[in-house]
């Protein structure tokens, strides 16, 4: 259990003759990686409270974003102090690798760690071995000595441990002269082994900080490489000095931190991170144009490899980005996906989720706002103390004593002078602008508070509507019950706010939502974005059930295409069944082939004869099968009379398998959607789909051949499917559900079509 098997892989452009140039792989056992599991599940539920904010990586509920968030309040708010103000990246030498086994002991029990959890880590770590295989050919295996191990679900957790105890000595050392922002002093910010200091008076606070590291260094095994660790000067007063006597490299206009370019100034971050990453994303996309990539095989390549590019420079940089940057990448994106030809479908119908009966195109605004729209989150909820990152209380701070959430929920245009001069600040309420504006959403929100309103003065100073907070009013929806707005004596029985003396600025709030959201005092309609605002930040996914709210509110409607194939068909499509024909897009198969296979039928995007006819003068408008018009979409997968024999044996076959009437039925057949009208399982529900989607597979097989699919090819390929079907199943280990759901078929067609294999 002990053991490790290593593989190494070459470095990027390093030498192969060096022991260094080689990024070593660590494979552990399962049975080592289970019990870890337990181990930092336990962790895991403490960590939080033993570990500083300062510290990001790996604790639940903290982010990296949040240490660039915190950097960017430091670095671009800086005044011209006296005193010269610096940022140091210190870079960790091997840092997992190099932590001393009887240090990381002696630091869990300090930290209140109790015997028997000890005695597990002790275990764990009392003879580990390794084994490196060159060649394909395994050494014999090594004692490790010290380090913790690559792969293991608890190293991270073991690390932050042991690292905490350098962050409180560089926070406790009286020497060491930090930055003052507002009311805090900063100086540290971690993420696992990424260590920032942010220094004032670097003189004397550079050799004390170093003397610190040196010192934590003797005793843990932790040690810095100063050539990689990289100085960079934030005021004037620092960039005036040299800084040669330092064993750093001096960055004075640019540094990489957490993977983005931090510039002198706030601009420059647009064009050193978005547009760089705009043209590595065109190169590739460009490059991969010429790979036999079907359409959903291009968009899982976006989702896979552009978006979270941008996903991330998102979530880190809040930078506002103009619509001119999003139209250029949609262009490049679009130039891929099509081919560099005119697009056969809106984009927006790309875009609709996959429930919705869409590919999941991302759009690449949408995860701009919902990256944004997290970070807002965090201003307009109360959070606990240890929830709500560093870089909350200083943006609040800048905007004090107005609260940034009444700013957020305050009608458009926001007047310029409530622009602090924080750019992190202002720059997101642009970007908040930005998103209300794209939606048209310019009034005032009902989540907007009363306390600190900035159009609310008489709750700007004192401490008597801050008593109403505290009791719970926090917001104008809190002030409506049944739809009306509060008496007096219903504030006081619910809030507990004396209607004696607070009746004089009751009458101040009623004028005000009287003026500002609610003429009549009814209660308004909330709005979507509202909703928003009851999104919880510090839940996991919380970006992606944004996105996904958005491209809601966003997405297009399938009525002109609803309504198309209905005129085809002659017919009304109920709700219900249109709901199922969309539902069934991606959920009749798993594979994606079948899926867009159906995509593309829902959204009539194959060309049949007469669309053809439209198209190319002097095209044959017939149908290839029986020479007759008008050969839409409609004939050519149904209506067409050389189709009516192979459709009525897959609906006599259905009939039989079930022992009931299945009726043949144009949504069935085109759709997937079995009768309503029929008594069927879901189970037996999705098998008709799922075949009848071969059915139409068969058919786009012979799109443009004289001779329909016969019955028995349907079969063939229904019986080569049901074994991938099987295999599936059985690699989910549910293969009663697999019988449940074929046998029927199964038994069928071995009593009919006995040499089918």
């Amino acid at each position: 259990m002990s053991q490790a098997l290593i593989s190494v892989l070459l470095k990027k452009n390093k030498d192969p003759l060096k022991c260094e140039s080689y990024r070593p792989v660590s494979l552990l056992g399962c049975d080592y990686k289970i019990l870890t599991k337990v181990l930092a599940a336990r962790i895991e539920l403490v960590i939080s409270k033993i570990i500083h904010p300062d510290q990001t990586g790996f604790v639940a509920g903290r982010q990296l974003s949040s240490n660039l968030r915190h950097l960017f309040n430091v670095v671009y708010t800086a005044e011209d102090n006296i005193m010269p103000e610096i940022v140091i990246s210190l870079d960790a030498h091997k840092a997992f690798n190099r932590i001393e086994y009887y240090y990381l002991f002696t630091a869990l029990e300090r930290f209140g760690f109790g015997p028997t959890f000890c005695s597990w880590i002790k275990i764990i770590y009392s003879s580990p071995q390794a084994m490196v295989r060159t060649n394909n050919i395994i050494s014999e295996p090594f004692s490790l000595f010290r380090g913790t191990r690559q792969g293991c679900p608890l190293s991270p957790l073991l690390f932050d441990v042991a690292i905490e105890p350098l962050a409180i000595m560089l926070r406790q050392a009286a020497e060491l002269v930090g930055i003052q922002r507002g009311t805090q002093n900063h100086r540290l910010s971690l993420y696992a082994d990424d260590l920032l200091l942010f220094l004032s008076n670097p003189a004397i606070s550079i050799p004390v900080s170093l003397g610190i590291i040196k010192d934590f260094g003797r005793v843990s095994g932790y040690k810095i490489n100063l050539d990689k660790s990289v100085l960079f000067p934030i005021n004037k007063q620092a960039r005036k000095l040299s800084f040669r006597a330092y064993p750093f490299a001096i960055h004075k206009d640019k540094f990489t931190y957490l993977g983005v370019d931090v510039t002198s100034k706030y601009k420059d971050l647009l064009d050193n991170n978005f547009k760089v990453t705009l043209d590595k994303a065109k190169l590739d996309m460009e490059r991969w144009a010429s790979l036999p990539l079907s359409l959903a095989g291009k968009i899982n390549s976006v989702k896979m490899n552009i978006i979270p590019r941008f996903l991330y420079l998102f979530q880190t940089i809040p930078i506002f980005i103009p619509k001119s940057f999003f139209k250029e990448l949609n262009k490049c994106t679009s130039a891929f996906i099509w081919k560099k030809t005119v697009p056969r479908i809106r984009r927006e119908f790309l875009e609709r989720q996959k429930e919705e009966g869409g590919l999941a195109l991302p759009n690449y605004m949408h995860y701009y706002f919902a990256a944004n729209i997290h970070k807002w989150l965090f201003w307009v909820r109360e959070l606990d103390e240890d929830e709500t990152p560093i870089w909350v209380h200083m943006e609040r701070y800048v905007s004090s004593p107005v609260s940034l959430r009444s700013l957020v929920c305050a009608p458009l245009p926001l007047s310029k002078h409530l622009y602090t001069n924080n750019p992190v600040v202002s720059n997101s309420l642009k970007i908040w602008t930005q998103f209300r504006s794209h939606f048209k959403n310019r009034n005032a929100l009902l989540s907007a508070p009363i306390y600190r309103n900035h159009l609310f003065s008489p709750a700007l100073g004192g401490t008597a509507f801050r008593e109403w907070h505290r009791a719970g009013v926090e917001c104008v929806k809190h002030l409506f019950k049944n739809g009306t707005f509060m008496s007096a004596a219903q504030l006081e029985k619910d809030y507990g706010i004396s209607s004696k003396t607070n009746y004089f600025r009751y009458f101040q709030v009623r004028d005000f939502v009287k003026k500002s959201f609610s003429p009549s005092l009814e209660l308004p309609q909330s709005g979507w974005i509202d909703e928003l605002m009851d999104t919880d930040p510090t839940a996991k996914g919380t970006i992606s059930t944004l996105y996904a709210n958005i491209q809601k509110v966003a997405s297009p409607s399938l009525d002109n295409v609803r309504r198309k194939w209905e005129e085809e068909l002659g017919l009304d499509i109920s709700e219900v069944d249109w709901g199922g024909a969309v539902d069934l897009v991606h959920s009749a198969s798993v594979c994606v082939r079948h899926g867009l296979i159906q995509f593309k039928v829902l959204h009539r995007l194959h060309w049949s004869r007469e669309k053809l006819a439209r198209m190319y003068q002097g095209a044959d408008p017939t149908c290839p099968r029986c020479k007759q018009v008008p050969a839409n979409l409609c004939h050519m997968f149904w209506s067409c009379y050389r189709l009516k024999d192979f459709w009525a044996n897959i609906f006599r076959t259905f009939s039989f398998i079930y022992n009931k009437d299945v009726e043949s039925m144009p949504l069935t057949a085109i759709f997937g959607v079995a009768p309503r009208e029929t008594q069927l399982t879901a189970s037996q529900r999705k098998a008709i789909a799922f075949t009848s989607l071969l059915a139409r597979r068969l058919i786009l097989f012979n799109w443009i051949k004289a001779t329909p699919p016969s019955h028995k090819r349907w079969v063939e390929e229904v019986m080569a499917h049901l074994k991938l079907e099987h295999l599936r199943f059985t690699i989910q280990g549910n293969t009663k559900k697999f019988f449940k759901v074929w046998q029927p078929f199964i038994s069928y067609f071995e009593n009919e079509f006995p040499s089918t294999p």
